[in-house]
């Protein structure tokens, strides 16, 4: 006989009864009185009509309420000045203890610790006065055109009214490993994991991204919390806004924070892409709510954190349906501005596995967060380590512009056999059943492909994408991602 086994599922998607849930904002959170009943403990009764838990790692908390990640702050209050420098030389990207120190650059936030300068032991106490100038080589280099002879000049590093310290150039030890632009940055940034009750996220990408990211704040500037929502109704969603605008008002009150990352773990209905909610009364099946609907529950309690902050994030990591259906589309375009979202990422996979976003994330965390690049202009070279994670999806950039408008870019991995153009090209032919048996041929950048069976000759035309633009090769020879903009409703 047939064997057979089950597993368990990894991608998201399902089926759930679209409810509406009588949501009205909260504005003073203090005001409901709710026995949250928040218990750190695993075994937490979810059957209950708790909207939320957060789970925590730190045993002495004794259930209470606790920054999961923040453990190394330097106490430093909301209003307190904080140095604006890196904790992390530019070029060996490392710190400095015991007898190594950072010099700080006087022209940029950037450092450079003295392991990488050679200074001569002569002139150790010199480059240390008050009325000594440090200027960091990025500094140096973006002052010179290496097309103009006439720009470049040798680099001494330390100066007095303008004139070098320092009797020859300094030497540097070690190659620049990051791009002119970047920095290696210790800005604080909030990481907000939203995940539906009952979802597995155990191992996943955003909890992998917190652990790389966490030795760049050796002073604290780091909060993780991973809250698990159940808002099926309007007693749950009640309760939600109440405790989350209890976490947000410590977090507010323990610094500024700049950055704030959102990555939301969910099923998508597969034929409304409208998002779960959670159970509607005790755990039987899910419901789901439109997707304008279910962003007003889960994120305006956040709107202090994200009105404040510089740039905020939203990772939607959940199935293409979300973004195939046109009506989910349009609706969560619309909600991105009404939150003020800076740039939302989501993907089209019908069966989308979030773990295969895990190279995106990282790539995400060191580009974005770490060396400070704008989030439009290093995409695509995010995209540059996952072309596995493109053969599985394509992957969407919604940008808020200046004029409070969306600017929407689709990212396809393309590949002349596996992905023409960013079509998924049949395993098996749908007329004849063969499988892998495509012949294929390319004439002016449209691939054409026939099923080698005589008897049957099924064939496909693959063009680029009208507007497409094709990015930098990807690791995998004959491969390459295009961005194709979108227009927005």
């Amino acid at each position: 006989m047939t064997r057979t086994k089950q597993t368990c599922k990894k991608s998201t998607g399902g089926t759930a009864k679209r409810i509406t849930v009588d949501y009205a904002p909260l504005l003073d959170f203090s005001s409901i009185s709710v026995d949250l009943g928040f218990d750190s403990s695993i075994g937490a009764d979810l059957n209950s009509d708790l909207a939320m838990e957060e789970t925590v790692e730190d045993e002495e908390t004794g259930g209470e309420e606790v920054d999961k990640a923040d453990g190394m702050d330097d106490g430093m209050g909301a209003g307190e000045a904080q140095s604006s420098h890196n904790e992390w030389c530019i070029v060996c990207r490392d710190g400095s203890s015991g007898h190594e120190f950072l010099y700080l650059c006087d022209l940029c936030p950037r450092t450079m610790c003295s392991r990488c300068v050679d200074i001569p032991v002569t002139h150790a106490d010199a480059v240390n006065c008050d009325d000594v100038m440090f200027t960091c080589i990025y500094c140096h280099l973006a002052a010179q055109d290496s097309r103009a002879e006439e720009t470049c000049a040798a680099y001494f590093g330390f100066y007095r009214n303008n004139l070098p310290v320092l009797p020859t150039f300094l030497p540097i030890r070690g190659a620049l490993e990051v791009s002119l632009q970047s920095q290696i940055s210790s800005m604080p940034v909030v990481l907000i994991h939203l995940t539906l009750v009952d979802f597995e996220t155990s191992g996943g990408p955003f909890d992998l991204m917190y652990r790389f990211l966490s030795p760049y704040f050796p002073r604290g500037g780091i909060a993780f919390h991973e809250l698990i929502f159940d808002v099926g109704s309007k007693v749950k969603s009640d309760v939600y806004q109440v405790k989350v605008g209890e976490l947000v008002r410590s977090l507010m009150a323990q610094r500024n924070w700049p950055r704030i990352v959102f990555a939301i773990s969910n099923h998508t209905d597969d034929d409304l892409g409208d998002p779960f909610l959670g159970y509607e009364r005790k755990k039987k099946s899910y419901v789901s709510g439109r997707v304008d609907g279910f962003l007003d529950i889960i994120l305006t309690p956040w709107q202090p954190l994200i009105r404040a902050a510089k740039d905020s994030y939203l990772w939607f990591l959940s199935c293409g349906a979300l973004v195939n259906n046109e009506e989910s589309f349009s609706s969560l375009q619309k909600a991105v501005l009404h939150h003020h979202i800076t740039a939302t990422i989501c993907f089209n996979a019908i069966r989308f596995q979030p773990n295969f976003a895990a190279p995106l994330l990282l790539s995400f965390a060191e580009l974005v967060l770490t060396e400070c690049l704008p989030i439009r202009e290093v995409f695509p070279d995010m995209l540059m380590q996952s072309y596995k994670l493109g053969r599985h999806t394509d992957v969407f950039l919604l940008m808020t512009n200046a004029r409070h408008a969306l600017d929407i870019t689709r990212f396809a991995w393309t590949h002349c056999k596996e992905r023409p153009w960013g079509h998924h090209l049949p395993l098996q032919c749908p007329q004849c059943g063969w499988a892998n048996s495509w012949r294929s041929a390319n004439h002016k950048k449209t691939y054409s492909f026939e099923c080698m069976n005589s008897k049957c000759r099924k064939g496909y035309l693959f063009s680029p994408p009208e507007n497409s633009v094709t990015l930098s090769h990807a690791r995998k020879s004959g491969s390459c991602w295009i961005a194709v903009c979108v227009n927005t409703n």
